[in-house]
């Protein structure tokens, strides 16, 4: 079996998110997958009739047994799994709930890009000492066009670990997007998540006003 592209986590679960997961329980239970799960016992415990307010462990290969057996969910039951994840990724920046909800958001439907194309895209445009972070910018907005999936992939691994590279790639990005327009702004348009993760980037640290700017673009598409 496949690795996962997600990290060991321990999650702590407030009312919002034990709601949700009976939620997505219900269409678990309507689409047969939890008998799948025998053996993933951090996944059988958050979607349990009793989702517990202490920390809960998930591991590596967790993620790889849940995401093998979500695969087999109709398409419908997937969307609407899929719906309950993302507002709950979208309504946590915690960095532990954040990292759950965007696993089980992936999971659901999500198109990934392979989780090495992103690490071998920056490669090309780092060295031990700099990084061209133009370069980045237009390589995503030419090469990856449409394809948001690459985009959110790059930015999930910049935001990782590239740190202090990812907000400038992000504004760098952005205003291609708002100068060009086009095919690429119609698509990013539609990933929420996508959405969602520049804001976070930019909004991290000190903001300053071009970042404000993109910032504000893009909670106006």
């Amino acid at each position: 079996m496949g690795n996962s592209k997600h990290p060991a986590v321990t999650v702590r679960l407030p009312p919002c998110c034990r709601k949700a997961l009976a939620n997505i329980r219900i269409e678990l239970e309507s689409g047969r997958i939890l008998r799948q799960l025998v053996g993933v016992s951090p996944f059988l415990v958050l979607f349990g009739n009793s989702p517990p307010v202490s920390g809960v462990s998930i591991g590596t290969h967790d993620w790889v047994v849940w995401e093998a057996a979500v695969k087999g969910l109709p398409d419908m039951t997937r969307r609407r799994c899929e719906n309950i994840a993302e507002h709950e990724f979208l309504a946590h920046n915690d960095g532990s709930l954040n990292a759950f909800w965007e696993g089980v958001l992936d999971s659901f439907g999500k198109k990934q890009a392979n989780p090495a194309f992103a690490t071998g895209f920056i490669k090309r445009f780092t060295s031990t000492f700099s990084t061209d972070e133009e370069k980045m910018a237009k390589a995503l907005f030419e090469e990856c066009g449409t394809d948001m999936a690459k985009v959110r992939a790059v930015f999930r691994e910049l935001k990782r670990n590239h740190s202090s590279d990812s907000d400038d790639v992000a504004e760098l990005y952005i205003n291609k997007v708002k100068a060009r327009g086009g095919p690429v702004r119609n698509a990013l348009q539609t990933d929420r998540v996508l959405i969602a993760l520049l804001i976070r980037i930019l909004d991290e640290g000190v903001t300053f006003p071009g970042e404000k700017a993109c910032i504000r673009f893009l909670k106006s598409i």
